[in-house]
């Protein structure tokens, strides 16, 4: 017994159906997961003389590769959170690019404190552009 082949239309369909229904939960579902994710496993440590350049600058490719599919989500959510609001293209795309930079240098300042996790400067370049990636796959999907 062969399985019925779902099309990439079902698919949109359900995908519309999902982000229409949960829209506020999932941005805030996604803010906490990055947090989660990216903070585990919370051994902060309270250090003196704590700076920017205590960032890393060492970038590690496969760091690039996996930080871009984990912000898609958050600017998905984001944007259909924002696009419910009734705003403008600009406004939604600005609020996304913000709202990316601001969490992805949330979660690298807060790294500072976990001495498991290293902060780079790439680790917000490639946070920001999975969440403009996210309000891209938004748009044609919305």
């Amino acid at each position: 017994m062969s399985s019925p082949e779902i099309s990439t239309e079902r698919w949109t369909i359900v995908l519309r159906q999902l982000l229409r229904k949960w829209s506020e939960g999932m941005v805030i579902s996604n803010f906490v997961l990055v947090l989660f994710m990216t903070l585990f496993p919370f051994n902060f440590q309270l250090r003196h003389n704590i700076s920017w350049t205590d960032l890393n600058n060492n970038t590690n490719p496969g760091d690039f590769l996996v930080n871009i599919p984990f912000f898609i989500p958050w600017g998905v959510s984001l944007s259909y959170f924002l696009y419910r609001r009734k705003m403008n293209w600009l406004a939604i795309a600005s609020i996304v690019l913000v709202g990316s930079i601001a969490l992805s240098s949330l979660v690298e300042l807060l790294q500072l404190f976990v001495p498991s996790r290293s902060s780079t400067p790439a680790d917000i370049v490639s946070n920001t552009l999975g969440g403009i990636f996210g309000l891209v796959i938004f748009y044609f999907i919305r």
